[in-house]
């Protein structure tokens, strides 16, 4: 898209089903940043364990815990991108 034109978006909604649920909004930062014991990247399939390990935890411990894990990956390597993780129990 160019500059100065419309753009559409989709608005999507969802039902409550009476069972709650964790949505997670994310950039791709913290899969893409590097680090551990050989400065590679963390990985779609890390963070998605990791959220599938946290999810169910109140969202203050689980945004110490992810914070905490990117932190430590992280080391002495520089932040290569935002990173931005929202989540919402609904």
């Amino acid at each position: 898209l160019q500059r100065g034109t419309d753009r559409s978006y989709t608005t999507h909604s969802l039902a409550h089903t009476g069972e709650e649920r964790m949505f997670y909004i994310f950039s791709d930062g913290y899969q893409d940043q590097f680090g551990g014991e050989k400065g590679f990247k963390f990985l779609t399939s890390n963070f998605k364990e990791l959220l599938l390990k946290v999810h169910d935890k109140p969202v203050l411990d689980q945004k110490t815990i992810i914070h905490e894990t990117i932190e430590d990956w992280k080391g002495d390597y520089a932040q290569t991108d935002d990173i931005l993780v929202i989540g919402f129990r609904f």
